[in-house]
């Protein structure tokens, strides 16, 4: 009898356990109404690499909030400086300050990300070191 008891608690707790996950991984991830990852489109077609830093803008097809970090690949070696609301007021807009000092030329993927969801993109870096 108690043997069954422990039994069925043990596979109570795994479920729980289970299906806990399952709600915390959706809600690491969050998704547009329509189910996909929203976009941003970003305003310059290219940037170069450069000793000094570039800001350049980003229009999100989902608003993310005021708390917004942005991330590159590290094989890119392009680091992002600052995050910050659009100089021009324009809605959803972001204006991004990146470093490229050391970055590898190519199309790199962006990514968003804020406690309201995630956006990604993609930005062309040209040139040499």
């Amino acid at each position: 009898m108690v043997r069954k008891t422990l039994s069925r608690l043990g596979t109570t707790i795994i479920v729980g356990v289970a299906l806990y996950g399952t709600t915390a991984a959706a809600q690491v991830r969050p998704q547009s109404a329509s189910g996909q990852l929203a976009t941003c489109a970003i305003v310059s077609d290219s940037v170069n690499v450069a000793l000094s830093p570039i800001v350049f803008q980003a229009a999100l097809t989902k608003a993310l909030g005021d708390s917004i970090s942005a991330s590159f690949p590290m094989e890119s070696k392009i680091t992002v400086v600052k995050v910050a609301p659009a100089a021009n007021k324009q809605p959803n807009g972001v204006e991004v300050t990146i470093n490229t000092s050391e970055a590898k030329p190519g199309k790199w993927p962006i990514t968003f990300k804020s406690k309201a969801g995630e956006c990604s993109g993609e930005l062309k870096i040209t040139g040499e070191k």
